[in-house]
């Protein structure tokens, strides 16, 4: 009796692990869904605005009033954080630690 319901429970087991493993490997092989046309459009003017950044060096489509806007806001901040001409705010900052004084007390 016993060996028939561990039999019974060794293919359904089985049964089980196959099922899964089906599903899962159904969504692993399936080949790239086309996209719907909402996300095409978008992965498009990502694209679009990465070629064109790419190209300008800097923000896409700005106007010279914004280019000055910005570097008027990245001169305060730099101020704000320690920054100011010639000093690069994209390089980590070097910590010097010096050696402690340390003063010797006698407890008596």
């Amino acid at each position: 009796m016993s060996v028939t319901r561990l039999g019974l429970n060794v293919v359904r087991s089985s049964q089980m692990i196959s099922q899964r493993s089906l599903g899962l490997s159904a969504v692993a092989l399936q080949q790239k869904a086309a996209l719907d046309p909402v996300q095409q459009i978008f992965v498009d003017k990502v694209r679009e605005y990465a070629t064109k950044k790419k190209a300008t060096g800097g923000l896409v489509e700005a106007t010279p009033a914004v280019d000055a806007e910005l570097k008027f806001e990245l001169n305060k901040i730099a101020k704000a954080y320690g920054g100011g001409e010639g000093v690069d705010m994209t390089k980590f900052p070097s910590f010097n630690f010096g050696e402690p004084q340390i003063e010797l007390f006698i407890v008596i």
